[in-house]
Protein backbone atom coordinates (compact mmCIF):
# COMPACT_ATOMS: atom_id res chain seq x y z
CA UNK A 1 0.00 0.00 0.00
CA UNK A 2 1.51 3.33 -0.88
CA UNK A 3 -0.25 6.44 0.26
CA UNK A 4 0.24 10.45 0.17
CA UNK A 5 0.22 12.55 3.40
CA UNK A 6 -0.07 16.16 3.03
CA UNK A 7 1.01 17.59 6.53
CA UNK A 8 0.12 21.29 6.59
CA UNK A 9 0.72 24.26 8.45
CA UNK A 10 0.28 27.95 9.34
CA UNK A 11 4.05 29.10 9.75
CA UNK A 12 4.30 33.37 10.71
CA UNK A 13 6.40 35.85 11.18
CA UNK A 14 7.09 36.65 14.81
CA UNK A 15 9.57 39.20 16.33
CA UNK A 16 8.94 37.08 19.77
CA UNK A 17 12.47 35.47 20.22
CA UNK A 18 10.26 32.59 21.68
CA UNK A 19 7.92 32.24 19.02
CA UNK A 20 10.68 31.90 16.36
CA UNK A 21 12.46 29.63 18.49
CA UNK A 22 9.51 27.14 18.77
CA UNK A 23 8.57 27.47 14.74
CA UNK A 24 12.38 26.73 14.29
CA UNK A 25 12.00 23.56 15.92
CA UNK A 26 8.77 22.43 15.07
CA UNK A 27 10.10 23.04 11.12
CA UNK A 28 13.02 21.02 11.79
CA UNK A 29 11.06 18.28 13.57
CA UNK A 30 8.92 17.94 10.62
CA UNK A 31 11.90 17.82 8.02
CA UNK A 32 14.10 15.27 10.00
CA UNK A 33 10.50 12.78 10.72
CA UNK A 34 10.10 13.03 7.09
CA UNK A 35 13.84 11.98 6.09
CA UNK A 36 12.34 8.74 8.40
CA UNK A 37 8.70 8.36 6.77
CA UNK A 38 8.31 4.20 5.51
CA UNK A 39 8.49 3.70 1.56
CA UNK A 40 4.65 3.34 2.01
CA UNK A 41 3.79 6.93 3.19
CA UNK A 42 4.81 9.78 0.85
CA UNK A 43 4.90 12.67 2.93
CA UNK A 44 4.90 16.06 1.45
CA UNK A 45 5.20 18.99 3.75
CA UNK A 46 3.39 22.54 3.24
CA UNK A 47 2.56 25.78 4.61
CA UNK A 48 -0.30 28.32 4.39
CA UNK A 49 0.48 31.24 5.35
CA UNK A 50 -1.31 35.32 4.83
CA UNK A 51 0.11 37.04 1.75
CA UNK A 52 3.65 39.21 2.09
CA UNK A 53 4.76 36.81 5.25
CA UNK A 54 8.29 37.60 5.37
CA UNK A 55 9.45 34.29 7.41
CA UNK A 56 12.07 31.92 5.68
CA UNK A 57 10.38 28.42 4.89
CA UNK A 58 12.88 25.85 4.09
CA UNK A 59 13.47 24.89 0.65
CA UNK A 60 11.47 20.77 1.15
CA UNK A 61 8.20 22.62 2.90
CA UNK A 62 6.30 23.54 0.18
CA UNK A 63 4.54 26.71 -0.27
CA UNK A 64 0.65 26.61 -0.92
CA UNK A 65 -1.45 29.01 -2.01
CA UNK A 66 -1.39 32.46 0.42
CA UNK A 67 -4.70 33.73 2.12
CA UNK A 68 -5.74 37.46 1.65
CA UNK A 69 -8.12 37.28 4.56
CA UNK A 70 -8.07 36.64 8.08
CA UNK A 71 -10.98 36.92 11.01
CA UNK A 72 -10.52 40.58 10.98
CA UNK A 73 -12.48 40.98 7.64
CA UNK A 74 -15.18 38.45 9.66
CA UNK A 75 -16.02 40.91 12.24
CA UNK A 76 -14.30 43.86 13.91
CA UNK A 77 -12.10 43.30 17.35
CA UNK A 78 -10.55 45.87 19.57
CA UNK A 79 -7.28 44.25 19.61
CA UNK A 80 -6.13 43.61 15.93
CA UNK A 81 -4.65 40.30 15.60
CA UNK A 82 -4.57 39.13 12.01
CA UNK A 83 -5.12 34.78 12.77
CA UNK A 84 -5.93 33.15 9.97
CA UNK A 85 -9.25 30.71 9.57
CA UNK A 86 -8.63 26.93 10.00
CA UNK A 87 -11.32 26.58 6.76
CA UNK A 88 -9.37 28.73 4.47
CA UNK A 89 -5.90 26.56 5.42
CA UNK A 90 -7.52 23.47 4.59
CA UNK A 91 -9.16 24.47 1.92
CA UNK A 92 -5.55 25.80 0.42
CA UNK A 93 -4.08 22.11 1.43
CA UNK A 94 -7.12 20.42 -0.47
CA UNK A 95 -5.93 22.20 -3.70
CA UNK A 96 -3.06 19.75 -3.19
CA UNK A 97 -3.82 16.15 -4.31
CA UNK A 98 -3.22 13.43 -1.51
CA UNK A 99 -4.87 10.44 0.71
CA UNK A 100 -4.63 12.26 3.79
CA UNK A 101 -3.98 15.50 5.10
CA UNK A 102 -2.61 16.02 8.24
CA UNK A 103 -2.57 19.42 10.31
CA UNK A 104 -0.66 20.38 13.55
CA UNK A 105 -0.46 23.61 15.40
CA UNK A 106 3.04 25.47 14.54
CA UNK A 107 4.36 24.38 18.57
CA UNK A 108 3.97 20.90 17.62
CA UNK A 109 7.55 19.29 17.17
CA UNK A 110 7.68 15.89 16.00
CA UNK A 111 9.20 13.32 17.53
CA UNK A 112 11.20 11.02 14.72
CA UNK A 113 9.16 8.08 14.44
CA UNK A 114 5.59 10.30 14.05
CA UNK A 115 5.35 9.53 10.14
CA UNK A 116 6.21 5.72 10.48
CA UNK A 117 3.45 5.38 13.89
CA UNK A 118 0.97 6.96 11.08
CA UNK A 119 1.76 5.09 8.09
CA UNK A 120 1.14 2.01 10.20
CA UNK A 121 -2.13 3.35 11.51
CA UNK A 122 -3.36 4.28 8.24
CA UNK A 123 -2.38 0.91 6.67
CA UNK A 124 -4.24 -0.89 9.20
CA UNK A 125 -7.97 0.88 8.32
CA UNK A 126 -7.91 3.66 10.10
CA UNK A 127 -9.70 6.84 7.96
CA UNK A 128 -8.57 9.67 10.56
CA UNK A 129 -6.16 10.00 13.57
CA UNK A 130 -6.11 12.25 16.68
CA UNK A 131 -2.61 12.35 18.59
CA UNK A 132 -2.53 14.57 21.51
CA UNK A 133 1.05 16.16 22.74
CA UNK A 134 3.23 15.85 26.08
CA UNK A 135 4.25 18.97 27.34
CA UNK A 136 7.76 19.72 28.53
CA UNK A 137 9.70 22.44 30.66
CA UNK A 138 10.72 25.91 29.19
CA UNK A 139 13.81 25.36 30.06
CA UNK A 140 14.05 22.79 26.68
CA UNK A 141 13.62 25.92 24.02
CA UNK A 142 17.54 25.98 23.99
CA UNK A 143 18.29 22.54 23.99
CA UNK A 144 19.24 20.51 20.48
CA UNK A 145 16.38 18.58 19.39
CA UNK A 146 17.74 15.20 20.32
CA UNK A 147 17.39 16.12 24.49
CA UNK A 148 13.83 17.27 23.54
CA UNK A 149 13.46 13.96 21.54
CA UNK A 150 14.33 11.83 24.70
CA UNK A 151 12.49 14.04 27.35
CA UNK A 152 9.45 12.46 27.95
CA UNK A 153 7.29 14.86 29.53
CA UNK A 154 3.58 14.97 30.56
CA UNK A 155 0.45 14.07 29.37
CA UNK A 156 -1.84 16.78 28.04
CA UNK A 157 -5.37 16.60 27.69
CA UNK A 158 -6.41 19.19 24.44
CA UNK A 159 -6.19 18.41 20.52
CA UNK A 160 -3.56 19.40 18.37
CA UNK A 161 -2.40 16.75 16.02
CA UNK A 162 -4.74 15.51 13.51
CA UNK A 163 -4.48 13.08 10.24
CA UNK A 164 -7.85 12.34 8.02
CA UNK A 165 -8.55 11.07 4.83
CA UNK A 166 -9.39 13.40 2.12
CA UNK A 167 -13.56 12.33 1.63
CA UNK A 168 -13.55 13.44 5.91
CA UNK A 169 -12.17 16.72 4.73
CA UNK A 170 -14.30 17.81 1.71
CA UNK A 171 -17.07 17.07 4.57
CA UNK A 172 -15.67 19.10 7.12
CA UNK A 173 -17.52 22.15 9.06
CA UNK A 174 -15.47 24.70 10.24
CA UNK A 175 -17.08 28.00 10.14
CA UNK A 176 -15.37 31.02 10.96
CA UNK A 177 -12.97 30.04 13.48
CA UNK A 178 -9.49 31.09 14.13
CA UNK A 179 -5.83 29.45 14.40
CA UNK A 180 -4.26 30.54 17.49
CA UNK A 181 -7.05 30.91 19.83
CA UNK A 182 -8.49 27.55 21.33
CA UNK A 183 -11.79 25.78 19.81
CA UNK A 184 -9.89 24.89 16.54
CA UNK A 185 -8.75 21.75 18.02
CA UNK A 186 -12.50 21.12 19.31
CA UNK A 187 -13.88 21.57 16.02
CA UNK A 188 -11.41 19.96 14.34
CA UNK A 189 -11.94 17.17 16.53
CA UNK A 190 -15.71 17.00 16.45
CA UNK A 191 -15.21 16.45 13.01
CA UNK A 192 -13.29 13.66 13.16
CA UNK A 193 -15.82 11.78 15.97
CA UNK A 194 -18.58 13.08 13.84
CA UNK A 195 -17.51 11.95 10.29
CA UNK A 196 -14.80 9.14 10.51
CA UNK A 197 -16.07 5.45 10.28
CA UNK A 198 -12.53 4.39 12.06
CA UNK A 199 -11.10 7.17 14.29
CA UNK A 200 -7.80 6.13 15.95
CA UNK A 201 -7.48 8.36 19.25
CA UNK A 202 -4.19 7.94 20.88
CA UNK A 203 -3.50 10.51 24.20
CA UNK A 204 -0.58 9.28 25.96
CA UNK A 205 1.77 8.71 23.22
CA UNK A 206 5.64 9.99 22.99
CA UNK A 207 4.96 11.23 19.33
CA UNK A 208 4.50 14.83 19.23
CA UNK A 209 6.20 17.59 21.84
CA UNK A 210 5.32 21.16 22.42
CA UNK A 211 7.60 23.60 25.11
CA UNK A 212 5.65 24.91 28.07
CA UNK A 213 3.81 23.40 30.75
CA UNK A 214 0.06 25.01 30.82
CA UNK A 215 -2.82 23.36 30.15
CA UNK A 216 -4.85 26.17 29.37
CA UNK A 217 -2.89 29.03 28.44
CA UNK A 218 -4.35 33.25 29.16
CA UNK A 219 -6.49 34.22 25.75
CA UNK A 220 -7.66 37.15 24.57
CA UNK A 221 -11.65 36.85 25.75
CA UNK A 222 -12.91 38.76 22.64
CA UNK A 223 -10.97 36.27 20.09
CA UNK A 224 -11.68 33.59 22.09
CA UNK A 225 -15.67 34.26 22.23
CA UNK A 226 -15.93 34.15 19.20
CA UNK A 227 -14.48 30.81 18.16
CA UNK A 228 -16.51 29.35 20.71
CA UNK A 229 -19.87 30.84 19.25
CA UNK A 230 -18.52 29.93 16.18
CA UNK A 231 -18.52 26.57 17.47
CA UNK A 232 -21.22 26.21 19.24
CA UNK A 233 -23.86 27.83 17.22
CA UNK A 234 -22.77 26.61 13.70
CA UNK A 235 -20.66 24.12 13.42
CA UNK A 236 -21.88 21.69 16.67
CA UNK A 237 -25.39 21.96 15.57
CA UNK A 238 -24.57 20.62 12.05
CA UNK A 239 -22.67 17.63 13.68
CA UNK A 240 -24.69 16.65 15.99
CA UNK A 241 -26.69 14.09 14.19
CA UNK A 242 -24.01 12.01 12.77
CA UNK A 243 -22.32 12.22 16.38
CA UNK A 244 -22.05 8.95 18.86
CA UNK A 245 -21.25 8.27 22.29
CA UNK A 246 -18.81 5.23 21.20
CA UNK A 247 -17.19 7.43 18.72
CA UNK A 248 -16.69 10.21 21.76
CA UNK A 249 -12.85 9.70 23.03
CA UNK A 250 -13.47 7.68 26.35
CA UNK A 251 -17.51 6.62 24.88
CA UNK A 252 -16.46 3.06 25.43
CA UNK A 253 -15.35 2.93 29.29
CA UNK A 254 -17.78 2.34 32.11
CA UNK A 255 -20.00 5.41 33.07
CA UNK A 256 -18.11 7.17 36.12
CA UNK A 257 -14.64 6.97 34.29
CA UNK A 258 -16.23 7.89 31.01
CA UNK A 259 -17.69 11.39 32.88
CA UNK A 260 -14.35 11.42 34.44
CA UNK A 261 -12.58 11.33 31.37
CA UNK A 262 -15.07 14.30 29.70
CA UNK A 263 -14.87 16.30 32.67
CA UNK A 264 -11.11 16.75 32.97
CA UNK A 265 -10.53 17.34 29.18
CA UNK A 266 -11.19 20.84 27.93
CA UNK A 267 -11.95 20.23 25.02
CA UNK A 268 -14.47 17.35 25.72
CA UNK A 269 -17.98 18.71 26.82
CA UNK A 270 -19.99 16.52 29.70
CA UNK A 271 -22.89 18.44 29.13
CA UNK A 272 -22.91 17.62 24.98
CA UNK A 273 -22.10 14.07 26.00
CA UNK A 274 -24.65 13.55 28.17
CA UNK A 275 -27.26 14.57 25.68
CA UNK A 276 -25.86 12.55 23.25
CA UNK A 277 -26.19 9.49 26.01
CA UNK A 278 -29.77 10.24 26.68
CA UNK A 279 -30.39 10.73 23.16
CA UNK A 280 -28.94 7.04 22.06
CA UNK A 281 -31.03 5.84 25.53
CA UNK A 282 -33.78 7.33 24.35
CA UNK A 283 -33.98 5.40 19.87
CA UNK A 284 -33.26 2.52 21.97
Amino acid sequence: MHLKLLHFINPYYSEDSRQSRIQELTLRSMQAAAKQAPDTLQVQLAAVRLAGDQLALPKDITELQNLNRTVLDIRDFRRKVPYTLIDDLLNSALQQEADFYCYTNMDIILQPNFYQFVAAKLEAGHDALIINRRRIDDAFLDKPLEEIYEEPGLKHPGFDCFIFSKAIAQQMILSTICVGVPFVGVSLAHNLFAQANNLGFYDDQHLTKHVGLEVMPPQDPEYYWHNRKAFFQQVLPKLKPDLKVAKIPYGDRPLVIRLWKWATNPSLFTWVNCKLMIREWWRR
